[in-house]
Parts: C-alpha cells; structure tokens; sequence
C-alpha cells in the first residue's frame, strides 16, 4: 500500500518478495472449513423403515466410466438393487426405486447424500407423492449411505 500511494506499480508477487526480503511474515488467509453436524444412524426394529441410495463410480477395461446406484435395506443391509449404468438421470433413479417397491413395499425413509440424481426437482417430488421422507447426508460426511 505505501509503494502505491508513493507511485510505485506493485503487483502481488513484488509485495511477496519484498516481503521476504525484509524477513516479515506474511498473513495467511485460514481455509474456511464446513462445519458439519455428527448425526448417529438410526436404530432399526424392522425392514424398509429406511433405505440407502448410493453411487459408486468404476471404469471399464477400455476406459469408459459407469457408475453403480446401490440401494441397500438399513435394517436387514441386504441389497435391494444395484444397477449399472454409463449415467443416470433422477427418472432412472426412481424407476429402479418404483421397481423395488411393488416388490416390497414403501420405504418410510430414503437416506441418500447430496448428488446432482437425488436433489434433482424430479426426485423430491417423486418422494413427495409417496410420502417418503428423504434424509440428506452432509457433504464429506462419514454418516455415509452404505451401512
């Protein structure tokens, strides 16, 4: 600031080596760090009180990228699906959903994380009209959605 008032041009990397060259620290900016909250998992007396929705992404031998949707029974941890696919869109996930429960029945709960698939408008409301409360997992949390 003061070779800038004195008509100096400085730049950022002149005021870091000047800096240096005098011995003065410099003042760091501290990474700002998410605060997130620890919330226990549920405890469970029967199935489909909750399912979890999870992706897990691989490739192929020639490259090519899939992703898996997992879908698991939190009481009973038996996997209800895994369905493979290059991409998936929020109507592919809840078709697979739909699938699972003529088969089973109605989840009270879907624990899923925060994907672009599970927070899409198509998804939410899906939930809504069956009236299954979905549980979002912070990001980076290790309340993860596999149990």
């Amino acid at each position: 600031m003061l070779l800038g008032r004195e008509g100096q041009q400085v730049n950022h990397k002149r005021a870091h080596r000047i800096y240096r060259e005098a011995g003065l620290a410099l003042r760091r900016k501290k990474r700002k760090h998410c605060v997130r909250l620890g919330t226990p998992l549920g405890i469970y007396t029967e199935t489909s009180q909750e399912w979890a929705l999870n992706f897990v992404h691989d490739a192929v031998a020639s490259g090519r990228s899939i992703r898996i949707l997992n879908v698991i029974d939190a009481y009973t941890r038996e996997s209800l699906a895994m369905e493979v696919d290059t991409s998936f869109a929020g109507l592919r996930d809840t078709r697979v959903l739909d699938q699972i429960i003529a088969e089973r029945g109605l989840p009270r709960a879907i624990r899923c994380d925060n994907g672009p698939e599970l927070t899409s408008r198509r998804f939410l409301a899906w939930a809504l009209d069956r009236k299954i409360y979905l549980v979002h997992i912070q990001p980076g949390s290790q309340n993860r959605t596999h149990v």
